[in-house]
């Protein structure tokens, strides 16, 4: 007998989490369960916490022809509350819904202004003025140049302006120099606003409906069931109300980005005829040409010591390469040399020998000639 009322134990445990995940759907979507699922899962949820009969016995009396209400009537009064809790409960969500939808839209605005300026100094002044004065804040700055005339400085300025004021403060920015870029984005987060809203109190609603369970449960494995899905909600609860607090945060504060560059001139722009914005063009160019040539001099004058160091270095390495060379060549010359005479050498020892070797063989021939002659002139004497 224990061992049939721990099986259906567990399975009414899992009946009844199955019937919270359900319910929570409906909350987020605004709408609500059949009555024969609401009748199934009260009775298992009566069942299994002792509000009343089993839920094999609804099941009866529903086959034998009982009507809902009259079941619900007869056999589980905490029943007949839950189901009134899940029909409000999805009611409220299904107001809440479309008061969200009715409510004022959700706009995240942004700015992008690039201005040129010839009085950095003062127009960064006034821009950090503007930025309190209009109740915002600056999010991020960086400064780049030291303001000579080779490094121009440039300022690349995060500001939170409030929404209501963003516009005023943009219209307040012409004074910082001439606009080179402009750019403006309104993004419309109402439904992505809304849902995230919904899928908050329907996530609520089943962390309330949990912690009651919890508080009924009298085993051990419904006790690790529920708390496990207990963690879960409130990981989810916690990163949906991230999103709002992010969302409500770039609504309510714009932001508005602005790139201020240093130069020595500023030229507006010519919308007149065409030979005026030629000579315009031709005024730029000139003063461009003017300015580089004048940087660069100033460029060459500053950096002379540089100039003077390097060229007394390269000065000496040329030296010691030349005289690297030179003796390298010396070297060379002396090693022919040595070649040649080595050869001359050679040659004068082959030419005594061969001599040598020539007188040998003449030396050689000579005795046998002698002796023949003298062999013929003997016997004329005798004659």
């Amino acid at each position: 007998m224990e061992n049939m009322m721990k099986r259906m134990n567990k399975r009414l445990v899992t009946v009844t989490l199955m019937f919270m995940m359900v319910v929570c759907l409906a909350t987020g979507c605004g709408s609500s369960e059949s009555a024969n699922d609401n009748v199934r899962s009260n009775y298992s949820q009566s069942e299994d916490y002792g509000f009343g009969a089993s839920y094999d016995s609804a099941e009866k009396k529903v086959a034998a022809g009982e009507s809902y209400n009259s079941v619900q009537e007869s056999e589980s009064p905490a029943a007949e509350e839950t189901a009134e809790e899940s029909s409000s409960d999805s009611e409220m969500g299904g107001q809440s819904d479309v008061d969200n939808f009715n409510s004022t839209q959700k706009i995240i605005k942004r700015y992008d202004y690039r201005y040129e300026t010839e009085k950095f100094d003062d127009a960064y002044a006034y821009l950090k003025k503007q930025i309190g004065a209009y109740g915002g804040y600056i999010a991020s700055s960086d400064l780049t140049g030291n303001g000579s005339s080779t490094d121009y400085r440039t300022l690349y300025l995060t500001a939170r302006i409030p929404a209501e004021k963003s516009d005023a403060f943009i219209s307040e920015m012409g004074s910082l120099g001439t606009v080179v870029r402009q750019s403006e984005s309104a993004e419309d987060v109402t439904l992505q606003y809304s849902d995230t809203e919904s899928r908050i109190k329907s996530l609520k609603a089943e962390q309330e409906s949990l912690n009651k369970l919890l508080e009924q449960a009298d085993s051990l494995e419904t006790i690790i069931a529920l708390q496990d899905r207990l963690t879960e909600v409130r990981y989810e609860l916690e990163n949906y109300q991230s999103r709002i607090k992010l969302y409500d945060d770039l609504i309510s504060y714009s932001t508005v980005d602005i790139c201020l560059e240093e130069v020595n001139y500023t030229v507006e722009v010519d919308n007149g005829t065409f030979f005026s914005r030629v000579i315009t063009g031709l005024e730029r160019s000139i003063r461009d040409v003017a300015a580089g040539l004048i940087s660069f001099l100033e460029w060459i004058i500053i950096h002379l010591p540089y100039f003077v160091v390097w060229g007394i270095i390269i000065f000496i390495i040329v030296k010691i390469i030349r005289k690297l060379r030179k003796r390298g060549k010396e070297k060379k010359m002396k090693k022919q040399l040595a070649k040649q005479q080595k050869l001359a050498q050679k040659m004068m020892v082959q030419n005594q020998e061969s001599a040598n070797m020539n007188n040998s063989s003449i030396n050689d021939v000579n005795p046998k000639v002698l002796n023949d002659n003298t062999e013929g002139t003997v016997p004329s004497q005798e004659q």
